[in-house]
């Protein structure tokens, strides 16, 4: 599973660089995006930012876990840092499953980059929850 995922997320970039130089110059304008290349270039850029997003919670969320300190012996911190080890699997597992939907074809890309944006985004708004302004 692991694997697929790894191979799906190789891929992403791959219509990238089937462009043209001159192709490939041009500014891909995501809320026009009409291409599948272009499509799945967008999607990937989705991901991308949404996996930003949440590494720049992440630390601010442990932080807080941190802070918690421990019950019945157990830290906090220990807790989420096993969530985000679980759900790292859950997102990979969930997106390969979805990319299925499209197996082999040239959407498969473009799948995959919304489903871990989309699963990506989710996690964002579930660490924010361990931070004191939310």
């Amino acid at each position: 599973m692991m694997r697929f995922m790894l191979c799906v997320l190789a891929i992403l970039p791959l219509p990238l660089m089937a462009q043209t130089t001159a192709q490939s110059a041009q500014f891909v304008d995501c809320a026009r995006a009409q291409t599948q290349v272009d499509l799945n270039f967008c999607a990937a850029q989705d991901w991308r930012e949404a996996d930003v997003m949440l590494n720049d919670l992440w630390p601010l969320a442990m932080n807080m876990a941190r802070s918690l300190g421990s019950t019945n012996g157990i830290a906090a911190s220990d807790l989420l840092r096993d969530a985000q080890r679980a759900w790292i699997v859950y997102r990979d597992a969930a997106c390969a499953a979805e990319s299925q939907l499209v197996a082999g074809g040239s959407m498969m890309g473009q799948v995959a980059g919304e489903c871990l944006a989309r699963i990506t985004r989710a996690r964002s708004a579930e660490l924010r929850l361990f931070l004191p302004d939310r």
